[in-house]
């Protein structure tokens, strides 16, 4: 329900809440066919917004890294991924999002290289394997295995949680 949701971002008042707003139009604007009118309100919101925290910066570039997605635009999207990143401490879900669009691009040695030292998470462990599987890297085993086993426990479990992270694993693992 986009007017709903555009209706709720308007609402948002405050200077202390001015990237936050742009966020979430931001957001809307780009999920009805406004991408590149989205991203502009976002990097000018982002650059006169000099004193944001660095948490609320890194989700505006990870978001800013979405909205290029869409667009088609990979070599913005990479810079802002790599501005994330480098910022320190990147979640694993803006990660995880560079290492799909590097995947999709046919560069698996870069989504391995993006992915190292990640954590244990699902969502990491099968692009890893995903990645591994197309670059030969002998890790693809483990990595495999150890989704096979998740997936498993899962399944038996009765938590339905990661199907699509399972329907993944099944497609190209």
């Amino acid at each position: 329900r986009p007017a709903c949701a555009a209706s709720d971002c308007a609402a948002l008042e405050g200077a202390a809440l001015k990237l936050i707003k742009a966020i979430c139009s931001a957001r809307v604007d780009a999920l009805t066919g406004k991408g590149e009118e989205a991203a502009k309100g976002l990097i000018t919101t982002l650059a006169q917004e000099r004193r944001t925290n660095i948490a609320m910066k890194k989700f505006a570039l990870t978001v800013l890294a979405d909205i290029k997605t869409g667009l088609g635009d990979w070599a913005t999207t990479t810079r802002y991924y790599q501005q994330v990143i480098t910022a320190g401490s990147a979640d694993v879900a803006a990660v995880t999002a560079y290492a799909d669009m590097l995947l999709a691009l046919n560069k698996p040695k870069e989504a391995l290289d993006v992915l190292e030292d990640q954590g244990s998470a699902d969502i990491v462990v099968l692009r890893q394997a995903i990645a591994a599987k197309r670059t030969g890297d002998r890790r693809f085993g483990t990595w495999s295995a150890v989704l096979a086993d998740r997936f498993a426990a899962n399944r038996s479990s009765a938590n339905r949680v990661h199907l699509r992270e399972e329907a993944r694993y099944l497609f190209d693992v």
